[in-house]
């Protein structure tokens, strides 16, 4: 039996000691994952009063290391290094005040292919911030991510070469435009 842990005005959490459901909407459009004993199925929209349930496995082959051609300073241009070490000093004292960052989302064509319409992408998205907040919730931490905005990005297609696509990404435009005012920014393929 799940109980409601955490209801927002598009989403809700339920829990119980072994399992956990988590839902976004938004009008007709819904999306969710639960999570029982470790088994996670995902609730997926796919057309005009069509939902899909998807079972996920736990099969994938071992992921490698991912050699990228930016350092650590590339992926903050607005920190310098001794702020940079002032803030994660502060960070590591503090474990409680509630910190929130912002991501923006770009995806790839093949990525929007996946689903049948804008809005049951928009609904998984917000799925992605809804799961990771929970995340942040069941481990105690103070963090809270948002999204900023998801965007069709202008020249990307998703490619075989994880490595090269990420190496893309970071070179496709120029960094303050990548992060388009966000703190953060995340491709999904």
């Amino acid at each position: 039996l799940l109980y409601l842990s955490h209801r927002e005005e598009n989403s809700a959490v339920f829990q119980s000691e072994a399992a956990e459901a988590v839902f976004t909407w938004q009008g007709d459009n819904v999306a969710g994952s639960v999570h029982v004993e470790g088994q996670s199925w995902i609730l997926q929209g796919c057309g005009e009063d069509c939902f899909l349930w998807i079972k996920y496995t736990s099969n994938w082959e071992e992921e490698t290391h991912v050699q990228t051609n930016f350092t650590s300073e590339d992926l903050n241009p607005h920190q310098n290094t001794s702020n940079m070490i002032q803030l994660m000093a502060r960070g590591g004292e503090d474990i409680s005040t509630m910190v929130t960052y912002s991501v923006m989302i770009w995806y790839t064509p093949q990525f929007r292919d996946t689903f049948s319409s804008d809005s049951d992408m928009m609904v998984f998205i917000d799925l992605i911030f809804t799961e990771t907040n929970q995340g942040y919730i069941n481990s105690d931490i103070p963090l809270k991510v948002e999204k900023h905005d998801a965007k069709l990005h202008p020249t990307l297609n998703d490619i075989e070469d994880s490595n090269l696509l990420l190496n893309d990404f970071a070179d496709s435009m120029p960094e303050l435009d990548l992060l388009n005012c966000a703190d953060s920014t995340a491709l999904l393929i």
